[in-house]
């Protein structure tokens, strides 16, 4: 009843109810909830969210709460508001479970200490292999949508069917549609990092490394235009949903170390007497801006008549403008 969805081939028995009347419920896929189950939420502040492969034993009672994969809550427990169940941990049945900012484990966690648990310790990895390799799928299936429709019309339904999971599963992995597509447009940022290091030459003058690695910067968010759209995404948060403080610094902090890249080689122009002494920072991050303003021209037919020139001439106009003013004369 409500905001309810639940995932293939889970079973809800006989005088079960989910009463999604005031937030979302989210059942993962192979999950089974028996009979006289109840699962409720709280207007505004908790959903309920269940994961893939959950049981949820007779007259259980779930409100407001999250029950990551693989866990069993037994006979009659209750679960309630802001409570936590983490993947593979077990409530004991006639157990009461309510937010008190720790999370329920799995057993063999509790065990370890004492005892040799064999394969149910060496269970953990394979579930934390199996929990990446669903993000993975989740993110291939999300570009590939995102990226043929756009933000506003990608539909997460597809996403979910793509990657082969439940809908409510993306949710125990992204909080929201943005976050999602935010982690799309980020998602290799290591990678790309890498590359633009690889671009640095001890054989090159600081003029030379610096076209060098600015014009990969360039010539990378041409190529690959979609992946630019992070940016509008990030300033665009009234449009698209506010983003959690976590994504918004890891996006950041990608941004930084492209931009450190710049400075650290404008700072040893200085160093070798190319370059005048200047705040290298600053320099870097108006190469960084310059770039990234250029081919936002490309998306305005407006903007692009402005520039009356092609892309790559502006952008190699304006970057040997900064060399000018930076090398010693």
């Amino acid at each position: 009843m409500g905001d309810v969805e639940i995932g293939p081939d889970s079973s809800v028995w006989y005088a079960s109810v989910l009463r999604g009347d005031v937030h979302s419920i989210r059942i993962g896929a192979r999950s089974n909830l028996q009979d006289h189950c109840v699962v409720h939420v709280t207007r505004g502040r908790y959903r309920c969210e269940v994961g893939d492969e959950v049981t949820v034993g007779h007259r259980a009672t779930l409100h407001g709460c999250r029950v990551e994969d693989a866990a069993l809550i037994g006979i009659g427990s209750i679960v309630l508001d802001g409570a936590q169940i983490g993947e593979g941990a077990v409530v004991a049945a006639g157990a009461l479970r309510a937010r008190t900012g720790l999370r329920t484990t799995r057993p063999e966690t509790l065990r370890s200490t004492r005892l040799d648990c064999g394969p149910e310790v060496a269970s953990m990895p394979r579930r934390e292999e199996k929990k990446a390799e669903s993000r993975r799928r989740i993110l291939d299936s999300a570009r590939s949508v995102f990226f043929r429709d756009g933000f506003m019309a990608a539909n997460l339904d597809e996403v979910a069917d793509k990657a082969g999971v439940a809908k409510g599963t993306l949710y125990r992995y992204f909080e929201s549609k943005a976050e999602l597509y935010v982690a799309v447009l980020a998602h290799n940022g290591a990678i790309f990092e890498q590359k633009m290091r690889a671009t640095l030459s001890s054989n090159l003058s600081a003029v030379e490394q610096v076209r060098t690695t600015a014009r990969f910067y360039f010539a990378h968010y041409v190529e690959n235009r979609d992946y630019f759209q992070i940016f509008w995404a990030i300033e665009n948060q009234s449009v698209i949903g506010e983003l959690p403080s976590t994504v918004l610094d890891q996006v950041a902090r990608l941004w930084e170390q492209c931009i450190q890249i710049v400075a650290e080689l404008i700072e040893n122009g200085v160093k070798q007497g190319e370059f005048r002494d200047c705040d290298s920072w600053e320099v870097a991050h108006l190469l960084w801006t310059i770039a990234n303003g250029l081919i936002q021209t490309e998306h305005s037919a407006t903007r692009r008549r402005l520039r009356r020139t092609g892309l790559d001439e502006a952008f190699d106009d304006a970057l040997e403008l900064v060399l000018r003013g930076l090398r010693v004369s």
